[in-house]
């Protein structure tokens, strides 16, 4: 995710406007700009690339509608130009918090590509957040949901709950957290029979994933995660249009 954002100061202004704001914006504008807007088939709407004199790309207007939106900058990034972006928070009246930490989210989101079995070699365009705590900030959410997206994405067949193991220890590395496993017939011993339940008909054991981190002597916090692995094993009890969604268990 690291290219999708960037420290250069040097970039294409993304200038936020509330939607109600439009015309006493467009009031104070140049004739070229007035002109542009009104030859647009939705002025006032969403988000218009808006040039210079010479036809260049000067700035991106996005009209927003409601700034406590967490998704700001939808889909945005898909419909640019590739090339350095810059966000522009100067016509923003509103006193919703953290709007560019959000739109950046929001941003790296939007360009969430799942290839690990067709590539896209298309470029997408980066945004340019200077602050170096904010950029990570943003950086590390976007990691973290791609993360489960990529989870969630993944065909059963090469998601099972071992692979999900695998993936889990990787993060238990890298951060230096502790990971245990309780795999099969242990989960009986140990008192977990409606894990071994579900899973037990599948030839893929299946497992609890424990991961332990942080000060031992800190409060302590207990978050428990769905993380099913889909199988059309079993009694299909649900309605065809709901079983097309079921994948999504992992997301838990």
């Amino acid at each position: 995710m690291n290219d999708i954002f960037t420290a250069d100061q040097a970039g294409i202004p993304i200038v936020l406007l509330a939607a109600a704001d439009y015309e006493s914006w467009l009031s104070g504008q140049p004739q070229h700009i007035k002109n542009w807007n009104a030859a647009q088939k939705s002025p006032g709407k969403g988000a218009n690339l808006m040039p210079d004199t010479e036809g260049k790309l000067a700035m991106v207007l996005v009209c927003i509608e409601d700034f406590d939106d967490y998704f700001l900058a939808g889909d945005l990034p898909q419909n640019l130009p590739s090339g350095v972006y810059t966000l522009d928070t100067s016509q923003v009246k509103t006193r919703s918090k953290d709007i560019a930490e959000r739109f950046a989210v929001s941003w790296g989101l939007a360009c969430y590509r799942f290839t690990p079995y067709k590539k896209d070699e298309s470029s997408l365009p980066s945004l340019s957040i200077i602050d170096d705590a904010a950029r990570q900030r943003a950086s590390d959410f976007v990691a973290a949901i791609s993360l489960t997206r990529d989870l969630v994405n993944f065909p059963a067949s090469d998601m099972m709950p071992e692979h999900l193991a695998e993936r889990v220890e990787i993060l238990a590395d890298k951060f230096g957290a502790k990971l245990t496993q309780i795999c099969g017939d242990d989960l009986l011993k140990q008192n977990y029979p409606m894990i071994h339940a579900v899973g037990r008909a599948s030839v893929h054991e299946p497992r609890l994933l424990d991961l332990s981190w942080g000060d031992e002597n800190a409060p302590k916090v207990t978050l428990v995660g769905k993380g099913v692995c889909f199988d059309s094993g079993g009694l299909n009890l649900k309605p065809g249009n709901f079983m097309r969604l079921m994948k999504k268990d992992m997301g838990g």
